[in-house]
């Protein structure tokens, strides 16, 4: 059995991730959480953000959530979730899932709205080039973005480009 493996399906019951860096293995929860550094123009490469957003056509509407049945003696038991909108304007798409460590079909209804929601509410993403700030972001972590070329933005970060030690006070 692959250790790693069973990390990962343990960090799917509480909407984790794992993941492997340095000898070690992670798991961090998907939940909210404050910025731990912010992207701005001034470090990022050559000042620029890329955006796009997820076509709506390949969004899943339908999650099929596999769990084992407490009431039918931990029986394999499949959970039906669908978003009726998103059907009817791009027909089916399915995702299926199994609910490691899941024994309540209510649970299992909450994963398969969970998957859904973040489909069709996380649907843009930002990419850019760092420098050694980048180093410091693992996986999971929440960063913000400051771009005053995307909306009408004070500046939020800079660089030093001098500094003038002759008006250093030598006190």
């Amino acid at each position: 059995y692959d250790p790693f493996k069973v990390v990962q399906d343990l960090a799917s019951v509480f909407f984790g991730l794992s993941y492997y860096a340095a000898g070690q293995i992670y798991a961090i929860q998907d939940a909210p959480k404050d910025p731990v550094y912010q992207f701005t123009n001034a470090n990022v490469e050559e000042g620029d953000f890329s955006y796009s957003n997820t076509s709506r056509k390949v969004r899943n509407n339908v999650a099929v959530v596999r769990y084992n049945d407490k009431h039918n003696f931990y029986k394999p038991a499949v959970e039906y979730t669908e978003d009726v909108n998103g059907i009817r304007k791009n027909g089916i798409r399915e995702t299926e899932v199994t609910a490691f460590g899941c024994t309540s079909r209510g649970q299992a209804m909450r994963l398969g709205k969970w998957m859904m929601a973040t489909e069709n509410l996380e649907t843009e993403t930002v990419s850019f080039t760092a420098g050694l700030e980048g180093t410091y972001l693992r996986p999971g972590d929440v960063i913000s973005v400051s771009d005053t070329h995307r909306k009408n933005l004070t500046r939020n970060g800079g660089r030093t480009k001098n500094i003038d030690l002759s008006r250093a006070d030598a006190s």
